[in-house]
């Protein structure tokens, strides 16, 4: 039977690429007419027939297997609609036959509709949107936004407060996603109610990208509205959108809050706002010199350009070898020098060979971290709280001169949040505090955590291997316990110099650490190179670890 189908249907497609559709519907029409053929094969001879006849005559037969009991002939009924010619004239007979239509059938017949593109099909898609099933309306309401019938926005408008969750969502995504500037006056019309909730439900919407831009617009409406419930989700809205100009605003309702839940949005918002807006990586960072080789008076090469494009490319870290630099002084370990800018700021970093050159942290612009710290300078309270937490985000200098004092104040939950906020900073200029907290007895908690935060700031290597190494050889002197010094030991394993390989070492004997520190030990050798210290510190990994791979870098 299907090799039998197979010939009419090439048959009957070469008669309607000559031009005879007549002939070729015939012999689809006869296929289809065998009821003891395989039911795919008669639907798709129905197929065939539809689109042989083209709209005007294939149109019944459309009709027809929708109103059919075989799902099969309806099945393919709804994937040959969108393959016939003449759009308007099948979307408007589909429409008309609407009301005749089960609501299991009338789903899938509403979704075509949508797909067909029609707005002539529109007063029927409404009508089938305002009364019936939730499906069906549901269905109705989401074709109907598609083909950006707006006679649709009043019924949606009405419908976002539905009882009914997948009525009010479905009425919800029509009012946000409605083509066009019709949909964006409705939501506007909304966001004026007298009613807070529907006032509550359009801010929503806003926030969510149902308007372009709306930023200012939340703003406005988190400072004006009368509802608490409104202006909280103005600001929770503008998550996705607060950059810099919005600071301002939102410090204005931390500082005032009218709400302690607006207060914490407010400050939720700064975060956001100080994590933008900190100068990162390849924008912040200007490269004005680099040079590679026998540093200082040996053999070098200017390695600016390179230098430039390896940053360019989104790099956050450039090792310093011959892959991206050359070989300018063979057999010789080099180094690498970059001097650089950050916000006109002048600043340096010198790595040898093997080591990378590592982004400077980022922080926030004086711009957004002068009123923070103004404002904290004159804060009580929980607000005051909240500022800390904020400037710790933003993460200059300036802001932890604003925060270091109060990690000495009087009042208890200020000091402690104060210390937290300095163990947790983000960039490395907490770190000479931290080292000295970290001196503090064993069993003083803020120890505990300057000792963490210490490691943390240096596994960001913004320093030269001898001051990381110095550093880490500090804090192994401070371990209370076992687990400190795994701590440090991690760190180490980040260094390539022979002094890290000398303090990994003299923790074998440690059989606490011993595992630990073999791991870092291995991790080092693999970043060493041929130095006299380097050859040095490996002779003596290989006398106390003769299983150890020695073998440098190159």
């Amino acid at each position: 039977a299907q090799a039998l189908a197979d010939g009419l249907f090439f048959a009957a497609e070469d008669l309607a690429a000559e031009g005879n559709t007549s002939g070729a519907a015939k012999i689809y029409d006869a296929v289809r007419a065998v009821e003891v053929l395989p039911v795919h094969l008669r639907a798709g001879a129905l197929r065939g027939s539809m689109l042989a006849r083209g709209p005007k005559g294939g149109l019944p037969l459309l009709l027809e297997a929708f109103q059919g009991a075989d799902p099969d002939f309806f099945a393919v009924a709804l994937r040959t609609a969108q393959e016939m010619k003449g759009k308007l004239k099948i979307a408007t007979g589909i429409a008309e036959l609407l009301p005749a239509l089960p609501p299991e059938r009338k789903v899938p017949v509403l979704q075509l509709l949508g797909e067909l593109g029609r707005k002539k099909a529109g007063a029927a898609l409404l009508k089938e949107a305002e009364v019936g099933p939730v499906p069906v309306r549901v269905a109705a309401m989401n074709s109907a936004v598609r083909l950006a019938y707006a006679p649709v926005l009043p019924l949606a408008s009405s419908l976002i407060l539905s009882e009914d969750a997948e009525l009010a969502a479905a009425a919800r995504s029509g009012l946000a996603y409605f083509p066009g500037k019709k949909g964006d006056l409705a939501l506007r019309k909304l966001l004026k109610s007298d009613d807070a909730q529907v006032r509550c439900v359009a801010v929503e919407l806003a926030g969510q990208g149902a308007l372009p831009a709306p930023v200012d617009l939340l703003m406005q409406i988190a400072a004006e509205d009368a509802d608490g419930a409104v202006r909280l989700t103005a600001l929770k809205g503008m998550k996705d959108y607060v950059r810099l100009p919005q600071a301002q605003g939102l410090l204005g309702h931390l500082l005032q809050p009218r709400s302690p839940e607006e207060g914490v949005a407010a400050e939720e918002g700064l975060k956001l706002v100080c994590e933008r807006e900190k100068t990162s990586g390849t924008a912040a960072v200007v490269v004005t010199r680099a040079v590679y080789g026998d540093l200082p008076s040996g053999p070098q090469q200017d390695v600016t350009e390179p230098m430039k494009q390896l940053l360019a490319s989104g790099a956050g870290s450039v090792d310093a070898n011959n892959a991206n630099f050359g070989d300018a002084a063979p057999g010789t370990p080099k180094r690498l020098q970059v001097d650089y800018l950050v916000n006109d700021v002048p600043g340096s970093q010198t790595v040898p060979e093997g080591q990378a050159f590592h982004m400077p942290s980022a922080e926030a612009p004086a711009a957004l971290v002068d009123p923070l710290c103004e404002a904290l300078a004159v804060s009580e309270g929980e607000t005051r709280l909240a500022l800390i937490r904020v400037l710790t985000i933003a993460g200059s200098a300036k802001a932890l001169d604003a925060v270091l004092p109060l990690a000495s104040a009087q009042d208890a939950v200020l000091k402690e949040a104060a210390v937290r906020a300095v163990c947790d900073w983000p960039s490395v200029e907490a770190l000479p505090t931290l080292m000295e907290w970290a001196k503090a007895p064993a069993d003083d908690t803020v120890r505990v955590l300057a000792f963490r935060g210490a490691v943390r700031l240096l596994l960001l290597g913004q320093d030269a291997p001898e001051g990381l190494c110095a550093r880490y050889a500090e804090l192994m002197a401070l371990v209370a316990s076992p687990e400190e010094k795994k701590l440090v030991l991690s760190g180490l394993s980040n260094v390539g110099h022979a002094c890290a390989l000398t303090l990994a070492l003299d923790q074998v004997g440690d059989e606490a650490v011993k595992a630990e520190a073999v791991l870092a030990a291995t991790a080092i050798v693999g970043r060493l190179g041929g130095s006299p210290e380097d050859i040095e510190a490996l002779d003596r990994a290989r006398t106390l670890l003769p299983d150890l791979s020695t073998a440098p870098a190159n």
